[in-house]
């Protein structure tokens, strides 16, 4: 799905293509940072982020992804994108949890980037 494109590898909403984003009448504009936020252009629920994926954002670049992402698949993608916010949540307790009892296997994990190749692990569904 390259998010990293315009969400950049750590979900920062500095990607490569970020800055040449525009909306439906031509404005420029900015992916979402994931590590700044709570609520979504679409609201601030699970369910409205796993909207997003599967229809996409009218007047944004954002697109749909249901004709190439499961619906098991876009809800990991929710709980992901959830432990990149600096809220405290389930998920993000949960990873951290995770990452602390695995550390091996944390390590293992690379972010998704134009040098990088697929996620191995927890990750792979972004």
């Amino acid at each position: 799905m390259e998010c990293w494109k315009c969400h950049g590898p750590e979900g920062h909403g500095n990607g490569p293509a970020a800055g040449t984003l525009t909306d439906s009448k031509d404005n420029p504009i900015r992916p979402y940072n994931f590590a700044v936020g709570s609520r979504f252009k679409c609201g601030v629920t699970n369910e409205d982020l796993y909207r997003i994926f599967m229809t996409g954002l009218d007047g944004t670049p954002m697109p749909s992804f249901s004709d190439v992402l499961k619906p098991a698949d876009a809800w990991d993608l929710v709980h992901f994108l959830r432990t990149l916010q600096p809220m405290q949540t389930k998920e993000a307790e949960v990873w951290k949890q995770w990452q602390t009892t695995q550390p091996a296997q944390a390590k293992q994990l690379k972010p998704i980037g134009p040098d990088q190749g697929p996620v191995q692990g927890a990750m792979n569904a972004q």
